[in-house]
């Protein structure tokens, strides 16, 4: 009846039977029909062990797996594995088989996963024009994908298109795939693209968190010799300039490599990579001293040094090639009360980087203060609809509180922003120009589930009607039942995938009865984003949940912290996944690390270990505790606060200014990018709980109130 199981898959078997009884064949309810014995008839034990021959390579089992499937939620994957394993054999697949497979899971998350494997096969075997009849159909290429298509269409002899393409994404190039080298080689090699674009290139991927990405693109340019200075460079930048190599400004690499050593001791010494880039200036040519000033201005400008405005003026317009450079020239002005000279900047910004909420919002302030009203309303009337941080500070400057009850939109770049945000973290490159902060704590982002507590619904549903659309509805669509029960075997990563990936492309109504399908199942980080893609602009039940009130409530009221400020960060920290655990190791509910929560446990007298942090009681004490001692050491002071819970208290001191500083001005000046975004996230949190909390209108602007000097 039943072919002989191999020992490892055996082993597999017997791990996934300390499940629930659901995993191992058992009734999980009562009246629910027995199982028929079969140990591989329940999916999900059969979806571990055939995970488990994947990565021994234990193809026979693998094939018996996917010949016992019957239609479980997680049996789709069986087949992938195989189909996929295939694809890395000698003889793969058929189209057949790939194309049956791809049709039968249409539309899924599966689907898509297939189709970039059989085309990254398909690029290996040079089988282009079977490439180019797939590739139409993926639905989000990456930027492996993309250079992979330029490069089919060249070898077909698309020439002009693809490099006229490839011309004008040149700037939009955050990273340089493998797969990217023949086509970048080609737009330049046939003057596509200039040599000095190429280096501009090289200098946007060189000052960044992951430098070493710009090491294939020196190579290209100047070779081995070069790369070899290039890592002493990002090694020891104060040695190199100190010690430079002989000949170096003979050639653009030697001066090139020089730059960005002041580019990379900048970052933490601003003022002595400035004193050594006076001393290497003069071997530089007018455009390499440009892009010097550029860079110490903008490292000067987040330190909130005065010296940033008359860096930016040495440096000039056209030296300003990132997104970064160019908004902390505004940012600089405005922490000096240069209104003007914010305006200006504001203006000089290119068109898509111009229309964002914060610069709609600053330069209506900056009209403002320099007396032109009008001007200054039609500002903010551009995005007071928005119930974003700036959407709600430009509506209180024309007189109106936040009200949930108030009708909100959000535009099109906003709307975009969210999508991406939620749906697209997957595609994060992991190269924000921030620091990681290594005292305080990291935001979780909620990749994870939890396991229960309730939730507070105390206002009855604002979201408007929408349009039921055909296919499967939510609780039957077979992405969200492999999810639930990826979820249910603890791979959130996989999860997470599944349930976006079946958010796409969908309707107002199948998002929010997604959101209402997480809610049911205690997954409330998916509750959340599926709600925010629903209606970004409302639904606030599904957005504002206030599950496990029963444990913080009596935390908040005996450490006399505010209920609507812990639940705006624990929104932003976990989205209340108990076991979410982030890059850095922070944890739980409240994303608290070891070392703090260690320090936290023996103020308040508790024996610590480690396990603390997964009970979420514990963790909510925890957490609260460590709130209470950033507030008493910060005044009270919420804004402060919560720049000091995720990066750290000592930091959050440091960025305030020797003058008194409106909230706004602190949280839009923190040079940390995580941290600026998590402090205006979590005080628009918080200015929603209140609101939805007590049914009154609220001012973000007071809750921000204003920072004392230091």
């Amino acid at each position: 009846m039943f072919r002989k199981i191999t020992t490892r898959a055996a082993t597999v078997l017997a791990v996934a039977c300390l499940l629930p009884a659901a995993a191992c064949g058992q009734s999980s309810s009562p009246g629910e029909p027995p199982s028929s014995g079969d140990p591989f008839a329940d999916g999900e034990a059969r979806f571990l062990a055939a995970r488990d021959a994947v990565r021994s390579g234990d193809r026979e089992t693998l094939e018996t797996l996917a010949s016992q499937t019957n239609g479980q939620p997680l049996d789709a994957y069986v087949h992938y594995w195989l189909l996929h394993n295939g694809l890395a054999r000698p003889e793969p697949p058929s189209i057949e088989e790939l194309n049956a497979f791809i049709d039968e899971q249409s539309g899924t998350y599966l689907a898509e996963k297939l189709r970039g494997d059989w085309l990254r096969r398909l690029a290996r075997d040079s089988d282009w024009d079977t490439f180019l009849a797939l590739y139409p159909k993926l639905q989000k290429p990456d930027g492996e994908m993309r250079c992979l298509e330029w490069n089919a269409r060249l070898l077909r002899g698309d020439d002009r298109k693809v490099l006229d393409e490839v011309a004008k994404s040149w700037d939009s190039f955050t990273f340089v795939d493998s797969a990217c080298g023949p086509v970048l080689r080609a737009a330049v090699g046939r003057g596509r693209v200039s040599e000095e674009k190429v280096w501009q290139l090289f200098r946007r991927r060189a000052d960044t968190r992951s430098p070493s990405r710009a090491r294939p693109i020196l190579d290209s340019l100047a070779g081995s010799a070069a790369v070899k200075n290039y890592r002493l460079a990002l090694r020891n930048p104060r040695r190199y300039l100190d010690r430079l190599p002989k000949k170096w400004a003979n050639s653009r690499s030697g001066r090139e490599v020089a730059l960005v050593a002041v580019a990379r001791l900048a970052r933490t010494d601003v003022d002595a990579a400035h004193a050594r880039f006076l001393r290497v200036s003069k071997s530089l040519d007018g455009g390499q001293r440009a892009h010097g000033w550029a860079t110490l201005a903008h490292r000067a400008a987040q330190d909130h040094k005065a010296s940033a405005a008359i860096w930016y003026r040495n440096a000039g317009d056209s030296a300003l090639i990132t997104a970064g450079q160019r908004a902390w020239r505004v940012r600089a002005a405005l922490r000096d009360n240069h209104w003007q000279d914010a305006i200006a900047a504001i203006d000089k910004l290119p068109g898509d980087e111009r229309v964002l909420p914060e610069w709609i919002y600053w330069r209506g302030r900056a009209l403002k203060a320099t007396g032109k009203t009008t001007e200054a309303e039609k500002e903010f009337n551009r995005i007071a609809a928005e119930p974003t941080f700036y959407g709600i500070l430009a509506a209180e400057e024309l007189g109106r509180p936040f009200d949930p009850r108030a009708a909100h939109s959000l535009s099109s770049t906003e709307a975009a922003a969210v999508a991406q945000d939620d749906i697209g973290k997957d595609d994060a490159s992991g190269d924000s120009d921030d620091a990681a902060a290594a005292e305080g704590e990291d935001n979780g982002g909620g990749d994870g589930t939890d396991n229960g507590g309730d939730v507070s619904e105390p206002f009855p549903p604002l979201t408007p009607s929408a349009t039921i659309v055909s296919g499967p509805s939510a609780d039957k669509h077979p992405g969200f039942a492999r999810a639930l029960a990826l979820f249910r075997l603890d791979m959130r990563l996989e999860a997470i995938r599944e349930w976006n990936f079946a958010l796409r492309g969908r309707d107002e109504k199948f998002r929010l009865d997604a959101a209402k399908l997480a809610l049911s199942n205690h997954l409330y980080d998916r509750c959340i984003t599926s709600a925010e893609l629903a209606n970004p602009a409302g639904a606030w039940e599904l957005r504002y949940l206030t599950p496990y009130r029963e444990i913080i409530a009596p935390h908040a009221a005996a450490k006399q912290i505010d209920i609507d400020w812990i639940y705006g960060i624990m929104r932003q920290e976990s989205r209340f996944v108990i076991p979410s655990r982030s890059s850095t190791g922070a944890q739980g509910l409240m994303q608290v690390m070891p070392r703090t929560a260690k320090l936290v446990a023996k103020h308040l007298g508790i024996y610590y270990h480690p396990g603390l942090l997964r009970d979420p009681e514990m963790n909510v004490e925890l957490g609260t505790g460590y709130m209470r001692m950033i507030l008493d050491d910060l005044a009270d002071d919420e804004v402060l606060a919560a720049a000091g819970y995720n990066a750290g208290p000592g930091r959050a001191r440091r960025w305030r200014d020797t003058v008194t500083l409106e909230g706004a001005l602190y949280a839009e000046t923190i040079p940390f990018d995580e941290t600026r975004d998590y402090v205006k996230h979590v005080m628009t949190n918080t200015v929603i709980y209140t609101a939805l909390r007590t049914g009154q209108p609220q001012s973000l602007k007071a809750r921000l109130g204003v920072v004392a000097p230091k």
